[in-house]
């Protein structure tokens, strides 16, 4: 039976802490890359460019729901927390002195279930809304006829252009 002398212990130990050290720096590393790839899809997301690729997508659908004469401003959002925000969002009533008007809209993206083709929006913000109506004669607010045709121009989307998304 042989022994392992002083020296072997050492080199033994000097090996396990420069295999430690490697490791940390591997791991380093990977958790800097992993950092910088969040810090530059966060800084695209909320660029011009991205905005301008987002609109179509949302524009033209809301659009179609809120009716003609509606006028949607500018569209910005943001990877952490993931949010759309619409801003300058305005729906003409049925006369001229009837309108919804919000400055900003912002709607909170749960991205779990986007994984499962499923949408969840948490929260829905309103900034700022201003909405303008008149009572008729028979008492009733002008908005809810207003109410009801975006809820049946989204009901007919709906049924219309069926989605992979639930």
């Amino acid at each position: 039976s042989s022994r392992i002398g002083p020296q072997a212990g050492i080199l033994h130990s000097a090996c396990r802490i420069t295999g430690l050290i490697l490791m940390k720096k591997r791991l380093f590393i990977m958790v800097s890359l992993v950092a910088l790839l969040v810090i530059a899809l966060d800084y695209y997301v909320q660029s011009d460019a991205f905005s301008e690729r987002l609109r179509p997508y949302i524009v033209l659908p809301l659009q179609e729901m809120l009716g003609p004469g509606s006028r949607i401003g500018t569209i910005r959002a943001n990877a952490v927390p993931l949010y759309v925000e619409v801003r300058d969002v305005f729906i003409p009533g049925e006369t001229f002195s009837e309108s919804v008007h919000a400055r900003k809209v912002r709607v909170y993206i749960n991205p779990f279930p986007l994984l499962l083709k499923r949408i969840s929006l948490p929260t829905i913000t309103l900034l700022e809304p201003q909405i303008h109506a008149t009572r008729g004669t028979t008492g009733e607010l002008s908005l809810l006829q207003m109410v009801e045709r975006i809820k049946t121009a989204a009901g007919n989307r709906q049924q219309t252009k069926p989605s992979r998304f639930t």
